[in-house]
């Protein structure tokens, strides 16, 4: 006698499908959460884009202008004879020490001139406030070399006088406009543009030093081969 078996597929129970209905409801449950979360995150994004220091940076654009005479046959000499482009000496003309020596001269990139400010949100409650173009003009610091590793700092009385002083030991008081001369230390302010009580942090820097930071800072790069630009 034979048996035959029958063999039955188990009824589909549906545990394997997404219940749209049970995580809306979770959701809704945990909705509190869920927007606390995500308003924490958006005010700590709002609080570093406040405080957060702006980063500046700048382009330039420059055409070097080439003998047009016979261009031809200069390009033709040039490619057979291997020569490099003539942007490549304007390209290490402006990288020399000798443009950018002049230019920290002229734009007194040795001196330094911050303001103090209370850590991490100091600078972001400035510019809050509208203080945040608050700025003293040095054109000419000296110092001696024993005062070398000593903080000056330049207290504001009001847009004409300042107190500078610095923590070892020396203070002295000066005008906008007229040069601070003291115990070896001389002092040029020539604009004050910030309220009484403000206090800045006067460095200053080698020249050598500041050409060295110049020219790692600085990128030429010649827009195509032999465009001139």
């Amino acid at each position: 006698m034979t048996e035959k078996v029958k063999q039955h597929a188990a009824p589909v129970t549906g545990s394997d499908e997404i219940d749209i209905g049970r995580l809306v409801g979770t959701v809704i449950e945990a909705r509190w959460w869920v927007i606390g979360i995500t308003t924490v995150f958006a005010l700590c994004a709002v609080v570093y884009t406040i405080f957060a220091t702006p980063i500046y940076s700048a382009d330039a654009l420059v055409q070097i202008e080439q003998n047009s005479g016979n261009s031809l046959v200069q390009d033709i000499g040039s490619a057979l004879a291997n020569k490099p482009p003539a942007s490549d000496a304007e390209i290490q003309l402006i990288r020399s020490r000798l443009v950018l020596g002049k230019t920290v001269d002229d734009l007194d990139l040795d001196i330094a001139v911050s303001k103090n400010t209370f850590p991490i949100f100091g600078a972001g409650w400035d510019r809050l406030m509208g203080r945040q173009n608050e700025t003293v003009k040095v054109t000419t610091f000296n110092r001696p070399k024993e005062m070398a590793d000593q903080v000056f700092t330049l207290n504001v009385l009001d847009n004409k006088n300042y107190t500078l002083s610095s923590d070892g030991g020396f203070s002295a008081r000066g005008q906008a406009g007229q040069m601070l001369k003291k115990e070896g230390v001389t002092l040029m302010v020539e604009a004050i543009h910030a309220s009484p009580g403000s206090e800045f942090t006067v460095t200053k820097y080698s020249t050598l030093g500041m050409i060295n930071q110049l020219q790692n800072s600085l990128t030429v790069t010649e827009n195509g081969k032999d465009a001139g630009v």
